[in-house]
């Protein structure tokens, strides 16, 4: 099938709308079991597809942590991959969704959550075949995928990748666990993925990818109304757009006064009118102490010549 690698040398153009990724994941008791060269780690299925890819609707299979990774960044293999497998409820078509991984002690939640993985696959599996609750009330995808521009191509297949800018960092300490209680394989052919990649390889030709500046588009709940549009031109790329249900009358007229005393021309007659009481009460005030009796201005009428 060739050979992936997230180099720029390798984009061939941009996928902003048809490369549609947004997900909503909810929280997971899993279970991590030790598969001898990688940790799969499973995820409750809600009823709910968690993940819509081009109006494709996605339960996750499992999760895999594996090294050293299966893709290429800049012709390197990353320290390890994070890959989220995703089957179609609609076909059984499969999205992959890989997430790297490199030696840093800086901390994320997506790093605290794999070191706790890790953790407690030391501790209660640590032998091939074994498996353990995980016990994490946290634990969520929500919290681990980066909501950050990825890239794809024209695979058999769904694929989303991150760079190595939006990687998942790994303490050396997590690292040399992880070491302790998986066996690595030089090819990394031990993940469902790149099985999938040797067993279609065809050539030792670096395959195209498309960038998507836009990141993931996240499903925000129930008051929202997605659209497909279908844009002019040439493009046959489609984009969702986003409405969002008024459900405050009072708010929008709020915002429409607003927008009102904005309004230049409206300040200015409000001023001049404002300028026009002021010399009319200015007027009946110096008529009064002339007088001594009080003349409404514009209503006094003329005396007539007898």
């Amino acid at each position: 099938m060739g050979i992936i690698d997230i180099s720029q040398q390798y984009v061939k153009g941009i996928c902003d709308l048809k490369c549609d990724y947004s997900f909503k994941y909810q929280k997971s008791n899993s279970i991590a079991t030790n598969k001898g060269s990688r940790i799969q780690i499973s995820y409750e299925d809600t009823g709910i597809p968690p993940v819509t890819y081009n109006n494709i609707k996605f339960n996750v299979s499992m999760i895999e942590l594996t090294y050293p990774s299966s893709i290429l960044y800049n012709g390197v293999p990353a320290l390890a991959n994070l890959t989220i497998v995703h089957n179609s409820v609609k076909d059984g078509s499969m999205l992959f969704v890989i997430i790297p991984i490199t030696l840093s002690e800086t901390t994320s939640k997506g790093s605290t959550s794999i070191s706790e993985i890790v953790k407690l696959v030391a501790l209660s599996a640590p032998n091939d075949g074994e498996k353990v609750t995980l016990n994490l009330p946290d634990f969520s995808l929500q919290d681990i995928v980066p909501k950050k521009p990825f890239y794809t191509g024209s695979f058999s297949f769904n694929l989303i990748l991150f760079d190595l800018k939006n990687a998942i960092p790994m303490s050396q300490t997590t690292y040399s666990t992880l070491n302790n209680i998986i066996q690595s394989k030089p090819d990394g052919s031990s993940s469902q993925l790149a099985i999938i990649l040797e067993s279609k390889k065809s050539s030792n030709e670096f395959l195209p990818l498309f960038y998507n500046s836009k990141g993931p588009n996240q499903n925000s709940g129930e008051e929202e109304i997605y659209i497909s549009c279908q844009p002019t031109g040439n493009s046959e790329e489609t984009e969702n757009v986003t409405f969002q249900k008024t459900t405050n009358t009072t708010s929008t007229f709020q915002v429409d006064l607003q927008n009102l005393f904005n309004n230049p021309y409206f300040i200015y007659c409000f001023y001049a009118f404002i300028f026009i009481v002021l010399l009319a009460f200015l007027n009946i005030i110096i008529n009064f102490i002339s007088s001594g009796s009080v003349i409404i201005p514009f209503y006094t009428k003329k005396k007539s010549n007898s």
